[in-house]
């Protein structure tokens, strides 16, 4: 809202002018549908409090958009299911091979240290012979 409040002016000035298209448009097409009660003039308080879900962002009235995608909330939410499990499916992807690279990580400190035992307990049976090339000198 600080945004808005900011930017209250060119805010205004847009509102007027959706207003106005909109009373236009409507004369035009069905002017009877200028007393509805959602075709009244829209003020800044009232747009300050308008949810995401209001009517007024669903422009389909304007080009007459009759398609189940469009106007259909079942349709719509399967949409939106639909491209959730697509995000699922690649996060799943993603941990999969983070997983891979983890086990892969593991097997190799497992090797190294399986490598590093028999260095380790010869040293310590000859703890009097000096090595200079091992790394556990």
């Amino acid at each position: 809202m600080g945004a808005i409040n900011r930017r209250k002016t060119p805010v205004e000035k847009a509102i007027k002018l959706f207003n106005e298209r909109r009373r236009n448009y409507l004369q035009k097409v069905d002017a009877s549908r200028l007393l509805l009660p959602e075709n009244q003039d829209l003020t800044l308080a009232e747009f300050k409090a308008m949810d995401l879900t209001d009517p007024l962002w669903n422009d389909n009235h304007f080009y007459h958009a009759w398609a189940p995608w469009a106007l259909d909330p079942n349709v719509r939410k399967g949409i939106k299911s639909v491209l959730f499990l697509d995000r699922v499916e690649e996060e799943v992807e993603l941990l999969t091979q983070e997983l891979d690279r983890s086990i892969t990580w593991h097997v190799n400190t497992i090797a190294h240290s399986d490598q590093l035992l028999p260095r380790l307990t010869w040293k310590q049976k000859n703890p009097s012979i000096q090595t200079t090339n091992s790394p556990i000198s």
